[in-house]
């Protein structure tokens, strides 16, 4: 909503001063202070009458005006020596004009055009642009959701996979730009991880280059002339995403492409009844003779919609109007690479110092790179001009552009490595400083170590909240409820302070197997937090709604419940056990859990669905409730096995038991 309103107040600041762009348009003058030909004028229908005027050394000349052509009118210069043709627009159709002049010998001087056309009605064009970048971004959304579904991947675990070099760091940035379909928000996501020391400077450096790449692989997909399949991409699209839920994430898609399609085709044809007015007209004069200008305000624009697609899709659809060319594309496309960076730099503001530097350097160097960018380009001109001769070329240059800042930063990484290395972390942890301050110290392996046992602790509160949920449920208890989700909290300052030194050590120069099994700690933290979160967030808000109204569970269902309970407790005490002391034996049988636990859920599934046949009063009134209890510990379940199995591929790291 904060962005729609930014857009809908940028144009209409756009639309308000039109008048003042059309009054500022120099002319040469004449006695009168005034355009001494008001040649190539645009007219409306009821527009006053306006005089074509010129000078000449006869006594009188002739006109003809075509298309009609019929009379040769003669005409004799006023006091001042100026002739003066008087057009009355509201006694012509509409259509384009042409005038001879004849001189006293019928010979031709010179000729005038102008059109007539109804008038246009600028808010409604300012209204249509609006609800074509509307249905652009979401487009974007849509298109955004589905691909990240289908990725499979949670964010977290893409950055820890991908952030330990250079090059993996750019692939994700790529990667995940795509995903989320704005390198707007995905430079706002990695400086949040920085504040939280989830990755690196070096990492996050990396990634912003890779997502500079990223947003121009999208512009390319826009710039495909597709729109006349747009109206059947979005039907089909929204069909699949509505009634086929199996293909929903394709069809989430194929519903944001069309969107996307449509939308620029809607933005090129809403600005095409202006692109002949005089305000239009005068407006790309005023850009065109003020490049400062036209900078400043496509940055601010990119800004508002907090992105540089939506941009680039503005710029096509100005240049199908045929009235931006080659100077003032390659100044928006700078313009709107640098607008970018504002929002993640203001987000940034609330981080940390390192946070901080890495949007600040992110900024700059999109600045230092448009400037240089602009330099060549413009030196060039003659040379590449040809490249801007259709849409596909203006996502070429886009591309070029984030290329060439994607290996400057790359370049200059040890320099902004260095520069970063001097900022220092002032926050407070939670862990024993003691234990932290030791580790620091020691071998990474040590520190490890030391690390290790706090994890071992942190899975044991989740195991905690885990078997005393069961009492919430079945006491109704909501002194012990809010108990539970405190320790939540507990859960989600060990993880994000053993995260952050996790994250920290990695940042020292390491051998292979230490950052491998840096990463692999990551991954099981991240598990346990997800079980404390299914514990407070899920089955305490499922709890908290039994509890105020007053709802029973049937006796079976609930001897469901404790069955389910019990069953996903054995495999939560087992992972912890393995983690405690790792046993080949045990590590077989938590691998074997995880379809186990599948089986006996769809049983007790079905049962109750017998129960609910049968009329029985409490489970149709709990049935919701039932069901997502069974569904949260299969849950739970899931997140213990999957520890096991990082513990299980990963043995030799963990001390295996031959």
């Amino acid at each position: 909503m904060k962005n729609f309103v930014k857009i809908t107040l940028f144009l209409l600041i756009i639309t308000i001063m039109l008048p003042v762009f059309s009054n500022e348009c120099c002319f040469l003058s004449d006695p009168e202070n005034k355009d001494i030909s008001n040649n190539n004028i645009f007219l409306y229908n009821n527009s006053q009458n306006i005089d074509l005027k010129y000078l000449s050394s006869d006594t009188i000349t002739y006109y003809v005006m075509w298309p009609s052509g019929e009379d040769t009118i003669p005409l004799k210069s006023d006091s001042l020596n100026i002739f003066r043709i008087t057009l009355k627009p509201s006694e012509l159709i509409i259509g384009k004009y042409w005038i001879e002049v004849l001189n006293e010998k019928y010979k031709k001087d010179l000729n005038f055009t102008f059109s007539i056309n109804n008038p246009v009605n600028y808010y409604l064009v300012v209204l249509n642009v609006l609800l074509g970048l509307v249905f652009f971004m979401m487009g974007l959304k849509f298109s955004s959701k589905g691909l990240s579904h289908i990725s499979g991947y949670r964010l977290k675990e893409i950055l820890w996979n991908l952030s330990d070099s250079t090059l993996k760091g750019t692939l994700a940035g790529i990667i995940l730009t795509i995903m989320l379909q704005s390198s707007t928000v995905f430079s706002v996501m990695i400086t949040s991880f920085v504040s939280d020391k989830l990755i690196g400077i070096t990492g996050a450096i990396a990634m912003l280059a890779g997502a500079a790449i990223g947003t121009s692989i999208i512009v390319q997909i826009i710039a495909f002339d597709i729109s006349f399949f747009s109206i059947i991409m979005i039907i089909i699209g929204f069909y699949i995403y509505d009634r086929i839920k199996r293909f929903k994430e394709f069809g989430s898609i194929i519903l944001g492409f069309g969107l996307i399609f449509l939308a620029i085709k809607m933005m090129s044809g809403a600005m095409m009844p202006i692109r002949d007015t005089m305000e239009f007209q005068n407006i790309i004069l005023f850009l065109q003779n003020n490049p400062i200008w036209l900078f400043i305000i496509t940055t601010l624009f990119t800004f508002s919609v907090h992105s540089s697609a939506v941009t680039v899709a503005l710029i096509m659809g100005l240049f199908a109007t045929g009235h931006i060319h080659y100077e003032g594309i390659i100044i928006m496309i700078a313009a709107a690479n640098l607008g970018t960076t504002f929002t993640a730099t203001m987000a940034s503001m609330k981080g940390s110092d390192k946070a901080k530097y890495v949007s600040i350097v992110n900024a700059l160097m999109k600045l230092l790179v448009g400037i240089a960018f602009l330099v060549i380009a413009l030196k060039l001109k003659g040379s590449l001009t040809a490249f801007t001769d259709d849409v596909r070329g203006i996502a070429n240059i886009h591309m070029v552009f984030n290329v060439f800042f994607a290996f400057i930063m790359i370049g200059f990484l040890p320099l902004i490595k260095l520069g970063g290395n001097k900022i220092k972390h002032h926050k407070k942890v939670i862990l024993d400083t003691k234990m932290m301050n030791e580790s620091m110290k020691m071998t990474p392996n040590i520190a490890l170590g030391h690390i290790y046992n706090e994890i071992i602790k942190m899975a044991r509160i989740a195991y905690s909240m885990y078997d005393k949920s069961f009492d919430v449920l079945k006491n109704n208890d909501s002194a012990l409820l809010k108990k539970l989700v405190k320790k939540d909290d507990k859960i989600d300052r060990l993880e994000k302070e053993i995260t952050m030194f996790l994250i920290n050590l990695s940042e020292e120069e390491l051998s292979k197997d230490i950052s491998t099994r840096i990463r692999l700690l990551l991954f099981i933290v991240d598990e346990i937090e997800h079980i404390g979160d299914v514990v407070s967030k899920n089955l305490m808000v499922i709890a908290e709604k039994k509890i105020e109204n007053n709802y029973y569970f049937s006796e079976q269902g609930f001897k469901d419940i404790k069955i389910m309970y019990e069953e996903v407790k054995k495999t939560f005490n087992r992972t912890i056990g393995l983690m405690t002391m790792f046993d080949d034996d045990e590590s077989e049988l938590i691998l074997k859990r995880r379809k186990q636990i599948l089986n006996i859920l769809n049983e007790l599934h079905i049962k109750h669905l017998v129960r609910m046949q049968k009329s029985v009063k409490e489970s149709i009134e709990t049935s919701t409730l039932h069901l997502d209890i069974l569904n949260d510990y299969e849950r739970i379940n899931f997140h213990s096995c999957k520890i096991g199995y990082y513990l299980v591929e990963n043995k030799n790291k963990f001390g295996g038991r031959k």
